[in-house]
Formats: structure tokens, sequence, C-alpha cells
């Protein structure tokens, strides 16, 4: 059954630009009905909940929070981690050490309540994200640490230095088309897009960026050796994590649990799970999502890229070519085309349609890799030299810690990365 919030939003939002309300909630319903079986990627598991950090480093609130602790921006400077509201104690993290069975790992500090005292609350969503918030804290933590004796705003800049670091070179390299990967982080000048700057991070933040919510799973394995556990039992948001879901990064990163394809099929388990929407009622993500497009009025994929063709020069660079046929899991709905398909559909289409649903096609690589250019590339610190991504730049900015990062071959080393010590 569909969420009345869904139902009363759209009868009052429409304005008949492209589809009508009963179009849209029969979309919804397919999708609901598409998730019997969901496959899985080549992609890490941990990519999921590694963008979706990202995503609340730079993302506003779809629902605004009753008590905002921070601005969000559009750089990509860790403000998620090194915001107002943290606990630091002698130039370090605080943190609650867990352990389970011999794994060791780390809780964010908490109040008496039990609420994160973190700049942002979504990173308490649930127990894996929260985790890698973790890491992300003891990463900064080692370096103040012997051999590296560096005083918090040292540590804090290597940390983000890091994290673009492994944005790009990990995240945005696996995830992105190779060719979109190569124009907007191996050449000297970024394409210029034919829309305006509130577009572009509108298409990101309301329809792009959230391709991951296909990737998730029903259950995940936190640990070798132990059985898989269930989505729904890892949001737990604003109480203690429990001992026994402390995870072994390396069953995340570079080991066989996977995420699943980028496409059509959402996990049941994800599909169903509800959150707060802007009438303080709770929905399902599928309708969140299809409300977030539009409450923005973005275009559909299709004339996102009509418009992006009609440059000659970005034609000719990008190569990009609009998805010709309707997916097979909408064929039936009146008046729904492949002309008309909202953008977040259509990028899950795409993915599967172009790349079998292991990595991004192009025009979600665009849209994606044009926004976090511009939110890596920032006055405020940078891995970038001089507006422009460089890997000989980047490896020598972090020469300092780079036996954290990488490999012999100067590859990001998630296994190395992801140690707790």
């Amino acid at each position: 059954m569909l969420d009345f919030s869904f139902t009363h939003k759209l009868k009052k939002m429409w304005n008949n630009d492209y589809l009508s309300d009963p179009v849209l909630l029969q979309i919804a319903e397919k999708l609901m009905e598409n998730n019997n079986t969901v496959p899985s990627s080549n992609l890490d598991a941990g990519m999921t909940y590694f963008g979706q950090m990202i995503a609340h480093d730079i993302a506003p609130h779809t629902t605004a929070p009753e008590h905002p602790v921070r601005t969000i921006s559009n750089e990509l400077l860790l403000d998620s981690l090194y915001g107002h509201n943290h606990r630091i104690v002698n130039d370090r993290f605080e943190m609650r050490p867990i352990q389970w069975q011999g794994v060791k790992g780390f809780d964010v500090a908490r109040d008496e309540n039990g609420t994160a005292l973190i700049p942002d609350h979504r990173n308490d969503i649930n127990d894996i994200v929260c985790q890698l918030h973790c890491f992300w804290q003891n990463f900064h933590n080692q370096l103040i640490e012997a051999p590296y004796h560096f005083d918090f705003e040292n540590a804090k800049c290597h940390t983000i230095l890091s994290f673009q670091f492994v944005t790009i070179e990990y995240f945005l390299k696996n995830l992105l088309d190779p060719h979109i990967f190569d124009v907007y982080f191996n050449q000297q000048q970024k394409p210029e897009l034919p829309f305006k700057p509130e577009q572009r991070l509108d298409y990101f933040h309301n329809s792009a960026f959230r391709f991951g919510h296909s990737m998730v799973r029903n259950s995940y394995a936190l640990r070798r050796f132990q059985p898989e556990v269930p989505l729904t039992s890892l949001f737990t948001s604003s109480q203690n994590i429990k001992d026994k879901h402390v995870i072994q990064w390396h069953r995340f990163f570079g080991d066989n649990q996977k995420a699943n394809k980028i496409d059509l099929s959402l996990s049941d388990a994800m599909s169903r799970i509800r959150f707060p929407s802007d009438n303080s009622e709770m929905i399902r993500i599928i309708f969140k999502n299809l409300l977030a497009g539009l409450n923005k009025q973005i275009p559909s994929g299709y004339n996102i890229v009509k418009k992006i063709n009609s440059d000659t020069k970005l034609n000719e660079l990008f190569q990009l070519s609009p998805v010709s046929q309707l997916p097979a899991e909408f064929e039936g709905i009146e008046e729904l085309n492949i002309q008309n398909l909202p953008l977040w559909t259509y990028i899950l289409h795409e993915a599967a349609t172009t790349q079998n649903g292991e990595r991004l096609g192009k025009l979600g690589s665009i849209l994606i890799a044009d926004v976090l250019h511009d939110a890596i590339n920032t006055e405020a610190l940078s891995i970038f030299k001089n507006g422009t991504y460089d890997k000989r730049h980047a490896l020598n900015v972090l020469s300092e810690v780079k036996d954290k990062l990488l490999d012999e071959h100067n590859n990001v080393d998630l296994q190395k990365l992801f140690t707790v010590n």
C-alpha cells in the first residue's frame, strides 16, 4: 500500500510539467514490486557507506533537523567530522572502544541519553556508517601518536586530504564510467555543463547521488565466520552500538561481500525502511526520492542528456547518448516513456543497461563527477593543485601518511587503510 503522505504531497505539488501524479504513483508501485531478486555487483559492500558519508558531509538535509548544529556547505572538508559538537581530548577524538570475540572497534562519544556527540546526526543513522565515521576519527587519532606526532590542526589537514584522495582514487575511480573519470580527473580543464550552479547541485543531491540506495543489501556479514545481520537490526541510532555489531572492515572493503548492483531493484529491507519526510510523517525511501525530484522540478534524464549534447564541444567530449528504451519494469504505464522518465530512475536504468549495474553510466557519472570535482577543489583545503587533480601532486602532499594509505604501487590499499590499531 502506498504511503498517504506521498499521495497527498503529489496532489498538492504537481504542476503537470512532466508526469501526472498517477504515473509517479505507478512508478513507485512497480519499484516496490521489483525487489524479489537483487543481484550482487563486483563493487565492495563498503562503497555504499563511503558514499553515504560523502553525502552527509556536503548534502543538505532532505528533512531539516529540529536542532541543526552546522551549516552544510558544498565543500568536501569533513565538516561532518570536524564541525561543532564533537568531543576532543588532548587533540584526539573521544570514542568508546567496543570489542567482540577479539575484534576491536569504536563507537562515537554519546551523552547520557545515547545521542551521538557528532556534528551530523545522519552519521549515526545506522551502525555501519557510524563506525565508518569512527574509522576517520581513529585515522585522525593515529596521526597524533607516534611516529607522526601531529598536532590537532596538522592531523585534521591530513585526514581531510586523505579522505579527498580516497574519494577520487578509490570511490570515484571504481564507480564512474572510465571515460568520464578520465575527463574530470586526468585532464587539465574541467568541463562546464550548461546548467546553473544551483541546478547542478539539485540534480546531484535530489537524484543522481541517490543511486547508492540500490546498492544496499538486505543483510551484512560484519565479521568473518559470523552469520549475516539483517539491515533492519543495524538501524539503531541514538544508542550505543552493540559490541556484537563491531565491524571487521575487510568484510566491507576488498573481501567477497559485495554491494547490490546499481539498477532499479532495491532490496526488500531498504525499500521498506521509513524515513522522516518534510511534513514530519514517515515515508519510504522510494517515495522520498521521487518527491525530492518533484519538489525541485528536476528535468528528466533524457532532457538533461539532450541539453548537454546541445553543446557541440561537450557532445564530442563526453560521447553521451541517451538511453533508448524504457525499463521493462515500467512497460504498460500510460504516459510514461524514456523521454520523461524521472532522473533518479533514469540513472539507475542507465547504469543497468550500459554498465550491467557494475558502475554508473555516463550521465550519472557526469552529474556526480561535476559536483564532487568542485567539492574537492576548495579554496580552504584541497588535494588539487591550481584547480586540477594531479595524482603525483597528491602523493607528494600525502607523503607523510602514504604508509597508511597506499600499497607498493601507490594505489589505495583498503586492507591497510581500514586496519584498526
